[in-house]
């Protein structure tokens, strides 16, 4: 739906979601559920008839939309195996980003051609649609193809987002709470791979705009540095300091 949606409208759930909501959550005619509607955020509809692979829904209301952080926040990520990968895209989109795209750098240990880049975008993708719908996100975050340190490169110089932070484990005395910026509308974080960033990419990130910040005395791996470096930047800018507002 390209407009907003209004009380009566019809929402038929399909695949997946219809399955999960008849068998996992046990979901019943009459039953009240929150669905998400494109951009247009959270409403809550009720079931009016459904089977196994479709239910059908009427929206009752909107909901206060409160979920996603007043900063757009993107997730940079080095490409790393497996689980880390999953896990950070995870906690990335609980955390509030609004995008996770995946790069590649010279100590990246996955090396991905574009098919499997593809399917993995596929799976990032899925999880991170999970993600959002348990911690009730006004959006579902998009996970972006695959792209070169070099486009990131190129993302800093242009200054979208307006702020770009890159943890790195030679920057031992600015921390995010020493940035002198006002409050930015958007900001990246760029997370190194497994490992970690060579000195000359830090250097390139730094004269194309990107701030090296320090995380503490510790080595993160990368799938805890990414949580980290967004914890910092969202109890700084965004709603992680902030009173939870009432969902009606």
């Amino acid at each position: 739906m390209s407009k907003q949606a209004r009380q009566g409208d019809a929402i038929c759930i399909e695949g997946e979601d219809a399955r999960h909501l008849g068998g996992a959550l046990r979901a019943n005619v009459g039953d009240y559920v929150e669905v998400m509607v494109e951009e247009d955020g959270p409403y809550v509809s009720q079931i009016k008839d459904m089977d196994r692979q479709r239910v059908e829904t009427t929206i009752v209301k909107r909901l206060r939309k409160q979920q996603d952080p007043p900063i757009s926040l993107v997730l940079y990520q080095g490409m790393a195996k497996g689980e880390r990968m999953d896990f950070a895209v995870q906690k990335a989109v609980e955390l509030g980003v609004q995008r996770v795209v995946p790069f590649s750098s010279d100590n990246c240990v996955v090396k991905m051609d574009v098919t499997r880049a593809k399917r993995k975008r596929r799976r990032w993708q899925r999880i991170a649609e999970e993600a959002a719908k348990q911690c009730f996100r006004d959006r579902i975050p998009d996970v972006s193809h695959p792209m070169q340190f070099e486009d990131l490169v190129d993302i800093c110089a242009d200054g979208t987002p307006e702020l770009m932070v890159f943890p790195y484990e030679r920057e031992d005395t600015v921390f995010v709470k020493d940035l002198q910026v006002e409050a930015p509308e958007s900001a990246g974080v760029i997370i190194g791979p497994e490992g970690g960033f060579e000195p000359a990419e830090a250097a390139r990130l730094v004269q194309s705009g990107a701030n090296a910040v320090s995380l503490g005395p510790r080595i993160l791996r990368t799938e805890t540095a990414g949580m980290v470096a967004l914890t910092l930047l969202g109890s700084r800018f965004g709603d992680l300091n902030r009173e939870k507002v009432e969902r009606i």
